[in-house]
């Protein structure tokens, strides 16, 4: 696994990142200024840097000039990531010395494959394996607060859901297709499904 700097300004961002990568097996290291960043930079050894490129005061793109032109850190990838993308924006973040462009919002089912894309083939992230799970018979449903059904045909996104909802207590049964779904929904009654839209667009109940 590799060690990933996110330097992001927004929280919500930079935790749904964090997020991603740690799944993933990926160690983060976060910084919300570009100054801050840059320290952390110079100061750990990181795989893969991505930084926002609207930043308070020393914005990302005076991050990468000043990243790629000090021989200690030219050759460490660095993914530019904005939420402001015009006709263009990429070919010049290149241009600056990014080695990658990723407009927001991040696709989180593709957003560490991209990432992955700029690290050698043993620093890549794994597929998060599922939890074990206990036999049904030493299951008490008495002790979840509620059941959830994910239905979901993108693996990555079911064991999110998992490890997110798991520890505070719920059982969390998934479903990678609607014909899944229906065969568990006639077996148990959940409390709640969470159905991807992306996923909805392709089948019907």
């Amino acid at each position: 696994m590799a060690r990933v700097l996110v330097i992001e300004d927004n929280q919500a961002n930079l935790e749904l990142m964090g997020y991603l990568l740690r799944a993933f097996g990926h160690e983060v290291l976060a910084a919300t200024r570009g100054e801050d960043g840059l320290e952390m930079a110079l100061r750990e050894l990181v795989d893969l840097i991505i930084c926002d490129l609207k930043l308070p005061q020393m914005d990302g793109w005076e991050v990468c000039q000043q990243l790629k032109a000090n021989p200690a850190l030219r050759q460490v990838p660095v993914i530019a990531i904005t939420a402001y993308v015009m006709p263009g924006d990429r070919d010049r973040a290149l241009a600056a010395g990014f080695d990658e462009y990723i407009a927001k919002p991040i696709v989180p089912e593709s957003f560490v494959q991209q990432a992955d894309e700029f690290l050698r083939s043993g620093q890549r992230g794994r597929l998060p394996q599922a939890a074990p799970q206990a036999p049904a018979r030493r299951q008490r449903r008495a002790s979840f607060k509620a059941t959830l059904l994910v239905v979901d045909n993108v693996a990555v996104n079911i064991e999110l859901v998992r490890q997110a909802m798991q520890p505070l207590g719920y059982a969390v049964i998934a479903a990678n297709s609607v014909k899944k779904a229906l065969t568990l929904l006639r077996r148990r009654l959940p409390d709640m499904i969470i159905w991807r839209r992306a996923h909805a667009r392709q089948e019907r109940f």
